[in-house]
């Protein structure tokens, strides 16, 4: 049997051969031309300290992070997206150190698009547009709450179409057919997340894309700069989920959901940028259970001056459905940031998150490097 020490060795050779397969096409290909190759690579080291309960345990968890977002043109209008992540699959365990363990690679997004300005569409695994803040709150450590309605890993299409006006600016509609992605693109490379399977049941784990989700964003308003919106609702149909027994229950029903958010920019006379997020989202028969219901609220700032940048979210959370379920939650994260270069940063954030009656405390600290190409 394969030692933890020999696969984390083994999945950062193939996240290297995998880099060096796209820099030698990098290296061939004419960007005046096509198909041409373009994305970026992003690599991290971070360190999380986290003191955990009344006893205030301690735990240190050292890890690596890459991203590889790769895009191969093929005209102006259609293109193949890969993107690619090496991390930790899952989490550490209760009160101990890790130290560049349970490292794997996972498919991201990988899909098919076409976009000529005004239409597009784009299918394979992709992510659905509901909501902002699962992964747009500002910081570090501040979207771990709203990964609750994140609608990733899903097997489907996306279509859109922009309008431009002289009033509302530039507005775009977009519509999601989908269902949870059980392909093989759903297991990491080493296995440390298996593939999904049906027999899991849950929202939208139908085997075929009858799970939908619509929004309407806007941007660009000449009357009111550096605003930006979103509404989206969705419906993910739920056929059985399986209890703490592994049992099907099919006593269930839809989940349905409504976001909004919020986003506006503003550049100051003293070189000082402001950035202020807020996003609702409520989530009716949430999981597929009937009444159980999930709300959010989250709002965020970021500052920049210079290079530097302060950041800080706070998202609330309510859980209602099983008396075991219902639980009110909070999550605050302050972070604090310094660009050296325009592909070198560092981070450092301390975050409280209240779940379920536990509180945590913690801090992290990232050193990144982005590389575009």
């Amino acid at each position: 049997m394969a030692t933890k020490s020999s696969l984390i060795g083994a999945s950062l050779r193939l996240f290297c051969i995998f880099q060096t397969l796209l820099l030698t096409l990098i290296g061939s290909a004419n960007a005046e031309d096509f198909p041409a190759l373009n994305g970026s690579v992003v690599l991290e080291l971070n360190n999380r300290t986290t003191w955990v309960g009344p006893n205030r345990a301690q735990r240190d968890d050292l890890y690596l992070f890459a991203e590889a977002n790769t895009a191969l043109q093929l005209t102006e209008s259609w293109l193949i997206r890969a993107i690619v992540t090496l991390e930790p699959l899952i989490d550490p365990y209760p009160y101990k150190n890790r130290a560049f363990e349970d490292e794997d690679v996972r498919w991201k997004d990988v899909f098919i698009q076409y976009d000529n300005g005004v239409a597009g569409f784009r299918g394979g695994r992709i992510t659905a547009d509901f909501g902002f803040a699962w992964y747009g709150a500002p910081g570090l450590e501040a979207t771990t709450l709203a990964e609750d309605y994140a609608v990733w890993d899903r097997m489907g299409a996306s279509g859109w179409y922009r309008l431009q006006s002289d009033i509302f600016g530039s507005t775009t509609v977009s519509a999601s057919m989908y269902s949870l992605d059980t392909s093989l693109f759903s297991a990491s490379w080493l296995n440390t997340r298996q593939q999904k399977t049906a027999s899991r049941g849950g929202p939208s784990n139908t085997d075929s894309p009858t799970s939908f989700a619509v929004a309407l964003y806007g941007t660009d308003i000449p009357k009111l700069p550096g605003l930006s919106w979103q509404l989206a609702l969705l419906r993910q149909q739920v056929d059985f989920v399986t209890d703490s027994s592994g049992q099907r229950v099919y006593s269930v029903a839809d989940e349905k959901g409504a976001s909004a958010n919020l986003q506006q920019r503003i550049a100051f006379d003293n070189g000082i940028d402001s950035t202020t997020v807020g996003e609702v989202v409520y989530l009716k028969d949430k999981g597929g259970i009937p009444g159980a219901s999930g709300r959010y609220l989250i709002v965020g700032e970021t500052l920049r001056y210079g290079r530097w940048r302060a950041q800080t979210a706070l998202t609330t959370r309510w859980l209602d459905g099983a008396s075991a379920d219902s639980s009110r939650d909070r999550l605050f994260a302050l972070t604090a940031g310094y660009d050296f270069t325009d592909r070198w940063s560092c981070d450092a954030v301390w975050r409280q998150a209240k779940v379920f009656g536990e509180t945590a405390d913690s801090v992290r600290v990232r050193l990144r490097y982005q590389l575009p190409f």
